[in-house]
């Protein structure tokens, strides 16, 4: 069974861009099943300000390849193992948040692209998913859940959350046949149990809980 990750909002206001963009990277890479063949970044905002944007780039990969920094300095940073092509761009558009990026992960059997921002308190959260806005909430824990079949899965969540007495607060969905996008927002944080529930559904491509 493939474990559930778990994001824990923590204040980053006193962080440095490079550890902002890390934890952005890391984000975005627990929504995609396999290995990134293609990395697209484009960075908003103060990102723009940062003086070493080399820097900065590497810390994007280091959280979408989950490298240490002595795996970073064995290899070619962009050209990580040999085979994934990296694109890093300057936007100039505006967003809401200071501090914003978009991360496009591809390869040769599926692709997604993630909006994540910190927001005015230090938190960072995503905002859309292969076009797909949505609101996180700062209080709540929140299930991210990437299905196949978004009326069956609904069904099952429902079900499950019943049956564990976890009461749904907000239901988000991008009511995508094929590659649906699910947002639901718990009143308390989901046991073992239920996440091990959740994995092992046969309509579940991959699962992130933000607590």
């Amino acid at each position: 069974m493939e474990s559930c990750p778990m994001f824990d909002l923590v204040k980053t206001n006193n962080l440095s861009p490079e550890i902002l963009g890390t934890e952005m990277g890391k984000l975005a890479r627990e929504l995609f099943i396999l290995r990134p063949e293609q990395v697209n970044i484009s960075v908003y905002g103060s990102f723009k300000h940062v003086t070493n944007k080399y820097e900065l780039q590497i810390a994007f990969l280091k959280g979408i390849f989950n490298l240490t920094e002595k795996s970073m300095l064995e290899q070619d940073p962009f050209r990580v193992g040999n085979s994934t092509g990296i694109k890093f761009v300057e936007e100039f558009a505006k967003t809401p948040y200071s501090y914003t990026a978009k991360i496009s992960l591809f390869n040769e059997k599926e692709s997604i692209e993630v909006v994540t921002y910190k927001n005015d308190i230090g938190k960072i959260l995503i905002s859309e998913i292969n076009g797909f806005h949505f609101n996180i909430s700062e209080n709540n824990p929140t299930i991210l859940v990437r299905n196949k079949n978004s009326c069956k899965f609904l069904a099952f969540i429902t079900s499950l959350c019943s049956d564990y007495e976890i009461n749904i607060i907000k239901i988000q969905s991008s009511s995508q046949k094929i590659n649906n996008i699910m947002v639901i927002e718990l009143d308390k944080l989901p046991s073992f149990k239920v996440i091990e529930r959740i994995n092992n559904n046969p309509y579940v491509y991959k699962t992130i809980i933000i607590n």
